[in-house]
């Protein structure tokens, strides 16, 4: 029995530049973000609408898509209510706000999970042991410069500069670890 050569095999493949291109509305932590991404595609081929056509029952699809479905059957593929290609009107608005969607998407879904990333480090760290933070506060009173240290901490953790908006980029929950000597490097700065 002969096996081919790896020559004479064709392998066919999405390409990683391709499947990184594609957008899903589950890219966005956040609910509203994803029905936001959502309600800006079609419900038949689930991408940003292309020219959308708004039927007579309220419902929009891409041209060709609606077009395509209603060779096959005359309904409205997600109501069902009866509908043909003449009811089908151009939807301008549709088109300008789902175009801008996709200009700023890229931005806002990088905001979006950094935002989401913080909050779970945030989450994180205050469900961290009660006892080692503690010991942490513990050895921050009991150094050389204990309580001036301590009370820089408590006045920092109190004010608004210590605002999810102002903090800088922080690293990820498995790369957390308090200790010490962190602590008291955090907060001399």
């Amino acid at each position: 029995m002969s096996t081919p050569s790896s020559s004479s095999v064709t392998t066919s493949y999405i390409s990683d530049s391709y499947l990184s291109s594609m957008t899903d509305p589950t890219d966005f932590p956040q609910k509203s973000l994803r029905l936001l991404d959502t309600i800006s595609r079609c419900p038949i081929c689930k991408e940003f609408f292309n020219t959308p056509k708004i039927g007579d029952c309220g419902h929009t699809y891409c041209s060709f898509c609606i077009l395509r479905s209603l060779a096959i059957e005359r309904n409205c593929p997600v109501c069902k209510k009866n509908l043909s290609d003449h009811q089908l009107l151009k939807c301008v608005t549709t088109e300008k706000i789902v175009d801008s969607w996709k200009n700023i998407r890229k931005t806002i879904l990088k905001g979006a999970k950094e935002e989401y990333r913080k909050n779970k480090v945030r989450e994180y760290i205050r469900r961290s042991d009660n006892t080692t933070s503690s010991r942490t506060y513990s050895n921050l009173k009991n150094s050389s410069n204990g309580k001036k240290n301590a009370n820089k901490l408590g006045k920092y953790l109190n004010t608004p500069e210590s605002s999810p908006s102002s903090l800088p980029s922080l690293p990820d929950e498995n790369q957390l670890e308090i200790s010490p000597s962190c602590m008291k490097f955090c907060i001399q700065q």
